[in-house]
């Protein structure tokens, strides 16, 4: 997992919080260290803060979907920002998951393994349902669109 923020001490916080939980996190305190990092070493989820100078989270997430190579990594973004329209641009922006803080740590830690687990089904080829969902692109049930709203995002 990497968490992208600016804010040191919250970044720490949530990574010694994260290996208490035994995943094994890294920090990058930039958008840009951020895609460096992915670079390096690829990542199973992408946590990230949207305020950052340079690069916020919202273009971070845009940048990964852009890339071939970075593309499918899942996206969560994790910040203060609890404005409808807000969780709106998070997940128009290309984000799989919006979560607020302050946030229940137990519900954090639900949704990073839904998270991670949706990937490895993903990876190994498996349907969860008659529901599927392509990030950036359209989700269609049973080949009909459907349209989500801000009631998918759940604040904690």
């Amino acid at each position: 997992i990497l968490i992208v923020g600016d804010s040191r001490t919250q970044a720490e916080a949530l990574r010694a919080f994260l290996e208490g939980a035994g995943f094994a996190p890294s920090v990058a305190s930039s958008g840009l260290g951020a895609i460096a990092a992915l670079r390096a070493q690829r990542a199973d989820l992408v946590i990230s803060d949207i305020i950052m100078p340079g690069m916020s989270g919202l273009e971070l997430c845009q940048a990964l979907r852009a890339d071939s190579d970075l593309g499918d990594i899942p996206f969560m973004l994790l910040t203060s920002l609890i404005d409808p329209l807000d969780v709106m641009r998070g997940l128009e922006c290309g984000a799989d998951n919006y979560v607020t803080k302050p946030y229940e740590p137990a519900q954090l830690l639900r949704r990073i393994a839904r998270m991670c687990e949706g990937r490895s089904r993903a990876q190994s080829g498996a349907t969860p349902g008659p529901i599927a969902i392509s990030p950036g692109t359209r989700t269609r049930e049973s080949m009909k669109r459907i349209r989500l709203t801000t009631t998918t995002f759940t604040r904690m």
